[in-house]
């Protein structure tokens, strides 16, 4: 059974309607990183021909924690969950098998939260000199070219964003697979667009790829540790 995080244990105790159906899902299963790798591929004219990279992402707290709530009229706030538990957990997760880490963060603004996060994977890269790993900040990552990077590993809701950066790196978010590992050999795939009800029908728009992909993902493509 796999362990609560201290985000888990006091979100079981919190209204969390706020979140999604998936970010439940993600959270009280421990679904714990999220996996996306990003490549180019043959027949997709882009800008640039040679993307390989993936993206792991924290998938069960941070901002996405769902602890938002109104403080007065005209006030809002929303906390962002940030615990050494989950950090060296996602951590572990990106050591595996990999030639070179980069870790996305804004430790130079958030000194607490993603400050913790980087000493976490701090810890776990020591322990693995073979691997090449080094810290990005956001903003720059954005304006980085891809072939700088093999894995990028980060806080939630930075994930969120870069992976669909990402993504239109090579095509769209529909060429894009994504699945999301817990404890135990527990993993769930899914496409990175969700459902899109919206564009049902139109072939030349609902593209199948991210879903024909799901099999590479979880077979360990790009060393993907299930």
């Amino acid at each position: 059974m796999p362990s609560l995080t201290y985000t888990q244990s006091i979100g079981s105790q919190i209204h969390r309607k706020q979140t999604n159906d998936f970010s439940i899902m993600f959270f009280y299963h421990s679904l714990y990183a999220n996996v996306r790798p990003c490549y180019s591929l043959p027949g997709y004219k882009t800008k640039y021909d040679n993307v390989d990279l993936t993206t792991i992402r924290e998938n069960t707290e941070g901002e996405y924690s769902g602890l938002e709530h109104q403080v007065v009229k005209g006030v809002v706030e929303i906390l962002k969950i940030i615990t050494r538990q989950a950090s060296l957990r996602v951590a572990e997760y990106e050591t595996h098998g990999r030639e070179r880490v980069s870790v996305i963060h804004k430790a130079n603004i958030m000194q607490k939260t993603d400050g913790l996060f980087l000493k976490c994977c701090r810890e776990f890269a020591e322990k693995y000199p073979e691997i090449k790993y080094k810290e990005v900040v956001i903003d720059n990552c954005c304006m980085m070219s891809p072939a700088l990077f093999d894995v990028l590993v980060m806080p939630n809701l930075y994930g969120d964003i870069i992976s669909d950066l990402c993504a239109g790196l090579i095509g769209g978010l529909g060429l894009t697979p994504s699945c999301n590992i817990g404890e135990g050999g527990i993993a769930f795939a899914e496409a990175v667009h969700g459902s899109a009800p919206d564009i049902a029908g139109k072939y030349f728009r609902d593209s199948p790829t991210s879903n024909d992909m799901h099999p590479l993902t979880s077979c360990g493509r790009n060393g993907c540790n299930i």
